[in-house]
């Protein structure tokens, strides 16, 4: 009985130990805001933003006390809900990723149709159909977009 209380306490803890070495940094923020639109039509727009950083050590620091981080990208994903018609369900959902340090070089403007994108270097993007398209320019790169209609029927 010993040996099994034993074991299944060296397994506890092993697993404990694997599980601790993916250190994951995430936020996450949501905002509503209304907007008037020629002062008869308020649009919704609901922003979910979620940043993720995997966090590892440097190895050069294994067995220290205090061990060093190592530098790692933040990814960022943005769900932008448009609704356009005062209803009680959304009628566009459009999914923005991308490396948070092209963060500063990417505006981007949620309108009842869809999402205008501009950068610096770059001519303006609207989006408005249905799709998953890829944004590259000199300033933002690898920056994917997914658009889809929620009104559709499936």
């Amino acid at each position: 009985m010993k040996t099994i209380l034993k074991t299944i306490a060296c397994s506890l803890l092993i697993a404990g130990t694997v599980n601790a070495q993916s250190i994951t940094d995430k936020a996450n923020i949501t905002t509503i805001k209304e907007y008037e639109l020629n002062n008869e039509e308020i649009v919704t727009i609901k922003t979910i933003s979620k940043e993720r950083r995997d966090l590892s050590f440097k190895v050069e620091d294994a067995g220290k006390l205090n061990q060093s981080l190592v530098d790692a990208p933040v990814y960022v994903e943005k769900i932008i809900m448009i609704d356009h018609d005062n209803d009680t369900s959304y009628d566009k959902e459009v999914l923005i990723t991308y490396q948070k340090d092209v963060e500063d070089s990417l505006n981007y403007t949620a309108t009842p149709e869809g999402v205008y994108i501009t950068s610096s270097d770059s001519t303006p993007l609207f989006v408005t159909e249905e799709g998953t398209y890829q944004v590259d320019s000199q300033d933002v790169e690898d920056i994917t977009i997914v658009v889809e209609d929620l009104n559709k029927t499936k």
